[in-house]
């Protein structure tokens, strides 16, 4: 870049007028030897994003016919600093430069340039590089992070000096630690999952921290509360006679459509409190004839010995001597809430599709007994189960058939059973989800 000329047509420090600063051909004066005229290479020197410091060159030339003398150079103001090992007076030859190395920070300033008779000034400005900015999107504040579900961790960056991509990003939870964490992309799009298998039940501060090259960083923090229980993990199950994990559809398969079938599939490595769980999943009943139903059943943790009850119209959680159709095995302890499909006269109230409630497999004496519309439609239905204070509520197809009183106080294994007779019924589960009341 060739040198910017200043002028000076009078003598004395004020030689500088609004008029003159602007010209870019003119020359400076500064005495010395005949016709050593100074020029510099720029009308301001600016250091914008400095680091911690920066050196900015100003070249100073000689564009007379003689000699140039410069006798002094002095900075006046501000985070700026002239080399220790300069050396005055400075003499530059006719067509020379000398490269002025100026040392900055941050800071307002002027130089000052001074020969025999006149003077030239040169303003400095040096401005910190500023932190990067965040535009948090996901997740918002207080969020309440459903059992399964993969969370979304999503923002916008931006930076005064570098590339999106160049940025260092890390999302942080204090109660798990680190997250996996992705550069950001050109447009500045920040994004990552967090999985359900990460995360721990309860109070999160999610932290969101982006820093420059420069070492500079921004941090967002948002709370949200993971819920707790379990979300739907075929291989958490133990699976007894006929029920099994179908991997290709993610389900669960209590018995196949055949007959004098009977499967159970249970949670065995943790526990729930029977009385305060929110318990929601999707059910099948159907393909052929009608029968006999299935049970979402809470096995009390401490006094089970067997993982399967009476068959048929037992729907194996029942009791045999008290379901009165089925003999030889014993219930399971613990409550169970039946879907059945198929009317028994020796335990059921009416011949429609029924949900009742049982303790610990005794058919004979339900909790509660309320009819159901025809379920066998080849067609999936969604059933919730929440049990709070001393209250039980359960409601399929987001219509509610029990609400009542009901005192529960023990710590169960989460599970399903099922059973076909003379007549069969495909029954599926899918999309469970337990949650515990972490956040509520």
């Amino acid at each position: 870049m060739a040198p910017a000329l200043l002028s000076l047509l009078a003598c004395g420090p004020d030689w500088l007028a609004d008029d003159a600063a602007s010209e870019q051909d003119a020359t400076v004066d500064l005495g010395g030897d005949e016709d050593g005229k100074l020029a510099l290479d720029r009308m301001t020197v600016a250091a914008p994003h400095v680091c911690a410091e920066a050196v900015e060159v100003l070249t100073l030339s000689n564009v007379g016919a003689g000699m140039l003398r410069i006798d002094e150079l002095e900075i006046v103001g501000e985070g700026w600093a002239l080399p220790e090992d300069l050396e005055l007076p400075l003499w530059i030859e006719p067509g020379a430069g000398y490269a002025l190395d100026l040392q900055t920070s941050t800071g307002e300033a002027e130089l000052h340039i001074t020969g025999p008779v006149t003077a030239a000034r040169v303003p400095l400005n040096a401005t910190a590089d500023a932190a990067p900015e965040i535009s948090l999107v996901s997740p918002i504040s207080s969020a309440l992070v459903d059992v399964g579900e993969i969370l979304a961790l999503e923002a916008w960056v931006t930076d005064d000096a570098d590339d999106a991509e160049d940025l260092t990003v890390r999302w942080r939870s204090d109660l798990d630690g680190e997250i996996d964490a992705y550069p950001a992309h050109p447009s500045g799009f920040v994004s990552a999952e967090w999985k359900a298998t990460e995360r721990s039940p309860g109070s999160h501060t999610l932290t969101l921290q982006v820093t420059d090259t420069c070492g500079n960083t921004t941090a967002v923090e948002v709370p949200v509360c993971q819920e707790g229980g379990l979300a739907m993990e075929g291989e958490r199950f133990t699976y007894s006679s006929h029920a099994t994990w179908l991997a290709d559809d993610e389900c669960i398969r209590l018995t196949p459509d055949e007959p004098y079938q009977t499967g159970t599939a249970f949670v065995l490595d943790s526990t729930i409190p029977a009385g305060d769980v929110d318990i929601e999943f999707n059910f099948f009943v159907g393909a052929t004839d009608g029968a006999d139903g299935f049970s979402l059943t809470a096995l009390d943790a401490d006094r089970r010995t067997e993982l399967i009850g009476a068959e048929g119209c037992g729907l194996g959680y029942g009791d045999a001597d008290s379901s009165g159709c089925i003999t030889g095995a014993a219930g399971l302890p613990g409550w169970s809430i039946e879907v059945d499909t198929y009317y028994n006269p020796e335990v059921d109230l009416s011949e429609a599709d029924h949900v009742a409630m049982s303790i610990d497999g005794d058919m004979t004496a339900t909790l509660f007994y309320a009819e159901l519309p025809e379920l066998e439609d080849n067609t999936w239905h969604t059933m919730s189960v929440v049990t709070s204070e001393g209250r039980i509520e359960v409601a399929i197809d987001d219509v509610v058939y029990v609400e009542q009183a009901l005192e529960l106080d023990f710590d169960a294994h989460v599970g399903f059973t099922a059973a076909t007779g003379g007549d069969a019924n495909l029954h599926l589960i899918d999309e469970l989800k337990v949650r515990e009341g972490y956040c509520y």
